[in-house]
């Protein structure tokens, strides 16, 4: 399947490996330490970490933004854990650096591009209460005439169609505050990578990096700073 896909339904494609990744990213830190990274890498290189990989960290950092309250615990509560990284946000950032530098810097793109096809922002009229009557019917009215009218969900440009996979993180099931943490995991994480020992090493040997390979890094490092 993965051989014989094409543009045409390169958006299917990810939709199904998306779910299929789902449910490994959903046992991430079930599975031993010791067998963790290799597992994921060798899962990661058989379906084509170059194509998927950002497939698949978009799922661990839904997975992160989804329960990090529960791993976490109360941060008021006197005692709780303080960590400094995330585990599956730690376990991510180890498994990327195990790839080449061509491989990491794509994904790093497709995941800025992914982020520039979210919404900016969620409609408030969808979490909010009502404290009179007046809104309500205000609410009502506001229904009906958008049954009258076509959908206006935003038009996604052509060359980000792609990163629109519905297996993903979805917009409509969570609150303004989750996609705005899920955003900014996923900038901070890349600022993180960028800037990580292991890969700033393989930046600076000339021998390995080369000079296509900086200008895409320093591009992706642009895009990330500009995200804040």
């Amino acid at each position: 399947m993965l051989q014989s896909s094409n543009a045409d339904n390169e958006g299917k494609l990810n939709e199904t490996v998306a779910s299929v990744m789902r449910v490994f990213v959903d046992a991430l830190l079930d599975v031993p330490e010791h067998r963790r990274l290799a597992l994921y890498h060798k899962l990661l290189f058989t379906l084509d970490a170059n194509r998927f990989l950002w497939l698949f960290l978009a799922l661990v950092f839904e997975s992160h933004v989804v329960h990090a309250r529960s791993e976490t615990g109360d941060p008021k509560r006197k005692g709780a854990p303080q960590a400094d990284v995330p585990k599956r946000l730690e376990v991510a950032l180890q498994l990327v650096n195990q790839f080449p530098l061509e491989t990491i810097f794509k994904n790093c793109v497709d995941l800025v591009q992914y982020v520039r096809m979210l919404p900016l922002e969620k409609g408030d009229f969808t979490d909010g209460c009502f404290s009179s009557l007046s809104e309500v019917r205000s609410l009502f009215h506001f229904v009906c005439s958008l049954e009258e009218k076509p959908s206006r969900r935003p038009v996604i440009p052509p060359e980000l169609e792609k990163y629109n996979v519905t297996t993903l993180f979805n917009v409509d099931l969570n609150t303004p505050k989750v996609l705005r943490h899920y955003k900014y995991t996923i900038v901070t994480f890349l600022s993180a990578l960028l800037s990580s020992v292991p890969l700033v090493t393989q930046v600076s040997d000339e021998d390995l990096f080369h000079k296509k390979q900086r200008k895409d890094f320093e591009c992706t490092q642009f895009l990330c700073h500009r995200f804040f």
